[in-house]
C-alpha cells in the first residue's frame, strides 16, 4: 500500500492553459488525417 507522501504515477498535474486545451481536445477531437486512416487499415 502506498504512503500518502508518494505521488501516484497515474496522476498528472496540468497548468491551467494545458488543462483547457486537454479537455477541449477530448470534447472536440480533430478529424483523423489520411496518415492516421492508412495506419489504422494496416
Amino acid at each position: 500500500m502506498a504512503t500518502p507522501d508518494i505521488e501516484s504515477p497515474d496522476r498528472t498535474d496540468l497548468k491551467q492553459i494545458d488543462h483547457e486545451h486537454f479537455f477541449e481536445a477530448i470534447d472536440s477531437p480533430p478529424l483523423p488525417t489520411e496518415a492516421l486512416r492508412s495506419a489504422f487499415h494496416r
